[in-house]
């Protein structure tokens, strides 16, 4: 896989810069990514691409159902509200739904113009970048730079919003850094992929974000054990020494003490976010409807978020039975498709079964993946069976 790199010589195209281009706006900035994005479709127009944004099997008409539903939602039940100081104005709202619609049109072109050079160069972009984050991590840790010093004191985000999400971007760049590290078989390549593995472990102790740190756990030890690797028994053992010792040190990981008072903090924000589902169930409260859902509840003596905290609830809430059902088709078909392309390789099985496997045991904690620098990677890495089979090839 590593020739695809080395025997090509001949520079870049333009589809391939604009896929470098999203790689490094998604590591970077959030603003970037979705800036990108929304140009996306008028680069395809002018380039003589516009082909390229449409459907091109029944599955893609299920992500345009899903969007479309979400629309509809949204329109349905947005109305002003300021909750708990935070102001909601339904226009940013009905903006987002139409974002999401023309994102459907950019996964169709993404997935048409990436190329297996341009793959295996996002993936190595994505392992670099992951260390440049961390340093920004470090950076923070020093200077005390702090997303939210009084409620999350001691907690960094590095080039990311919020401290979860830098932490779940770390996951999948470890996963890829693992990936990279046993295909590559270039020395210095292998190097830098170690040495990313153990920065973004680092990044996410430096994020102190528990699950993910499970997660990054779980997931690298599957992706050691599809790939055959007798050293995923010693790395579990002593990983898995690393989180006991850490559960009875709190010096270790600070927030593993407040395991319980999480647990019950979070049991109500699903208990709004199942009452919220039930007031909607079948088209969904739009986006934002946990917020609305709150203010209705929040006599009951329930903490008050922004979100579900839990994909699946999530996505259930704003979307109800028949979005979820419409994303879920698109998602299953994708990855069907994926691990199809990739079944006779077992770096590159290993690679997504993991990241899908990480990003599901994410799911049950947290909406992280729906986040546009964190979700872009999940669609590099899944949307294009094509590029995954010549790559494998």
């Amino acid at each position: 896989m590593t020739n695809v790199l080395s025997k090509s010589n001949r520079r870049l195209t333009i589809n391939e810069i604009v896929i470098v281009l999203l790689v490094l706006s998604a590591c970077t900035s959030v603003f970037a990514i979705a800036g990108i994005i929304a140009l996306l479709p008028l680069y395809a127009l002018f380039s003589g691409q516009g082909k390229k944004l449409l459907p091109t099997n029944m599955s893609d008409y299920f992500l345009l159902t899903f969007a479309l539903i979400a629309i509809l939602a949204t329109a349905f039940n947005a109305h002003p509200a300021t909750v708990n100081g935070f102001v909601i104005r339904p226009l940013y709202l009905y903006l987002l739904s139409v974002m999401v619609l023309e994102l459907c049109f950019d996964i169709y072109f993404f997935r048409a113009i990436i190329t297996p050079r341009a793959f295996l160069l996002g993936c190595d972009l994505t392992v670099v970048m992951s260390i440049l984050c961390f340093f920004v991590a470090q950076a923070q840790k020093v200077l005390r730079l702090y997303p939210d010093p009084i409620n999350r004191p001691g907690r960094v985000a590095s080039l990311f919003q919020n401290e979860n999400y830098y932490a779940a971007f770390a996951v999948m760049a470890l996963l890829c850094a693992c990936f990279r590290f046993y295909t590559s078989q270039v020395k210095w390549q292998r190097i830098v992929c170690f040495t990313a593995i153990f920065l973004n472990f680092l990044g996410i102790w430096y994020a102190q974000s528990r699950t993910a740190l499970v997660v990054a756990v779980a997931s690298l030890l599957l992706y050691l054990v599809i790939d055959r690797k007798k050293s995923a028994y010693i790395i579990g053992a002593v990983i898995l020494f690393y989180l006991i010792y850490a559960m009875f040190d709190t010096r270790v990981f600070p927030r593993f003490d407040a395991i319980r008072d999480e647990f019950s903090y979070r049991a109500g924000i699903w208990r709004v976010a199942l009452y919220a589902f039930c007031d909607h169930f079948l088209l969904g409260g739009g986006y934002f409807s946990y917020a609305f859902a709150w203010t209705r509840h929040m006599n009951e003596g329930l903490y008050f978020a922004l979100h579900a905290h839990e994909l699946y609830l999530e996505i259930l809430m704003n979307f109800g039975i028949f979005g979820a059902v419409s994303l879920f088709s698109f998602s299953a078909y994708t990855a069907r498709r994926a691990f199809i392309s990739v079944k006779e390789n077992r770096a590159l099985l290993a690679l997504l079964s993991s990241l899908l496997f990480s990003v599901l045991l994410q799911g049950l904690m947290d909406t992280t993946i729906l986040w546009p620098q964190t979700g872009f990677f999940l669609v590099f890495f899944f949307i294009s069976p094509r590029v995954l089979k010549e790559v494998q090839d």
